[in-house]
């Protein structure tokens, strides 16, 4: 009897053991934890986001998230340390309460070149006290062009789908369209490029930009999204360049 009653014990021990891990990792789900995805490269005068998802568990209560503009020095362990340095910002969006699985949308626009990050914390709000935290670093770049700039070194409008910024319409009819940039934004682009319907292909000038233009027809690089005659405009002000056509009969679908 006594022989039994051992085996009895190492099978239960036995059972308990394999128990064991099944529970560990139910364990480990329900830990507080905290990331941050998304890109790492962004183009000047262009928005952008970042997720900010995780599990708060416990006492964590809150995820609070800012920008750091310091990558060498990163993100500090807490989210005490990380507030009261100079060269964070706090960010509302990316932020806020939680319980659970976690996700939010951190919306960013990419206004000044050059590195920027993330700090996010899974905190209890009260007290501030850290849980978890995590950082993103990304570069804020200026936008290449998609095509090779003719000998004279004038910006050329994007190739045929490949537009820097979003194609425009006008009450006319009329569109611009293949819109590529240099040393400038899409904002920008998109308050010089409205001058082109004025004009209807000559000369013109807006925001410090002189705009010329060249008439294009069957044959040019970008007559697959034209019908008849079109304008290749080309837009300087100093250093900063857009390129872009305009027309009154635009055929491309995508």
């Amino acid at each position: 009897m006594i022989a039994a009653t051992a085996s009895a014990t190492l099978a239960t021990a036995a059972l308990s053991a394999a128990i064991v891990p099944a529970a560990a990792v139910a364990a480990a789900a329900r830990r507080n934890r905290i990331g941050v995805h998304g890109p790492t490269t962004n183009t000047l005068g262009n928005n952008f986001n970042e997720t900010v998802s995780g599990f708060a568990a416990g006492a964590a209560n809150y995820v609070a998230s800012g920008e750091q503009f310091n990558k060498g020095s990163g993100c500090a362990a807490t989210y005490a340390a990380e507030k009261v340095r100079s060269d964070f910002t706090s960010w509302p969006s990316g932020s806020g309460s939680v319980h659970g699985s976690f996700s939010f949308v951190a919306r960013f626009g990419a206004a000044n070149a050059g590195t920027h990050g993330i700090c996010s914390y899974l905190i209890k709000r009260s007290t501030g006290k850290t849980f978890a935290h995590a950082s993103l670093f990304w570069k804020n770049v200026s936008p290449t062009t998609t095509t090779t700039p003719s000998p004279g070194g004038k910006l050329q409008p994007s190739a045929v789908g490949q537009g820097q910024c979003q194609a425009k319409s006008y009450p006319d009819g009329s569109v611009t369209a293949q819109i590529a940039i240099e040393n400038t934004t899409c904002a920008t682009a998109g308050v010089v490029e409205p001058g082109a319907d004025k004009a209807q292909g000559a000369p013109y000038q807006s925001q410090g930009f002189a705009c010329t233009s060249t008439a294009e027809g069957s044959g040019s690089p970008w007559s697959s999204a034209w019908t008849g005659t079109y304008y290749a405009y080309s837009c300087v002000d100093g250093a900063q360049q857009i390129a872009f056509n305009w027309g009154l009969h635009y055929s491309y679908s995508g």
